[in-house]
């Protein structure tokens, strides 16, 4: 059974209701080596899985096993495409995931800051990518507290 969810990884995600097993599999999975080969292929795809209406529910799933291997290879497989993917629905939660992680959170936050101004404005007032402004707005703001809090100690 693990031959088969391996080489028919892409094609389970991108299936409305194979997503959901593969979600499954990938959480109940005794077997770590399979396990692990598994989630490499969702790391290794993880822009073709994103941009897809079920697949991005698989990479969601990933984010939340707070795998700190497996969300790094996230947020590195989608380096440059943080903004895109923020103004679609479903993709945006995406973004969002990585900005709830401390080891992730750089990617999108870095990419925010790069881009010009527009660019940022429609982002902000688009209907999905308003929540993730928002969000990279309160950590970037919560990191900057602990920092400041940190300062007086420095010296």
């Amino acid at each position: 059974m693990y031959e088969h969810f391996f080489h028919h990884t892409l094609d389970i995600a991108r299936n409305q209701y194979d997503c959901i097993a593969l979600n499954e599999f990938i959480t109940d999975a005794d077997d770590h080596f399979y396990r692990n080969l598994l989630l490499g292929v969702v790391e290794r795809n993880t822009l073709f899985l994103s941009n897809d209406p079920s697949g991005n529910f698989v990479v969601q799933h990933v984010l939340k096993l707070h795998d700190l291997r497996c969300t790094f290879n996230v947020a590195a497989g989608l380096r440059g495409h943080c903004i895109d993917l923020s103004f679609k629905k479903y993709e945006s939660y995406i973004v969002e995931k990585l900005l709830e992680v401390e080891e992730s959170m750089a990617v999108p936050v870095l990419e925010f800051l790069e881009c010009d101004g527009d660019r940022l404005m429609r982002l902000a007032r688009n209907e999905f990518g308003n929540f993730v402004v928002f969000k990279a707005m309160k950590v970037t703001q919560e990191m900057s507290r602990e920092i400041n809090t940190i300062c007086p100690f420095l010296s």
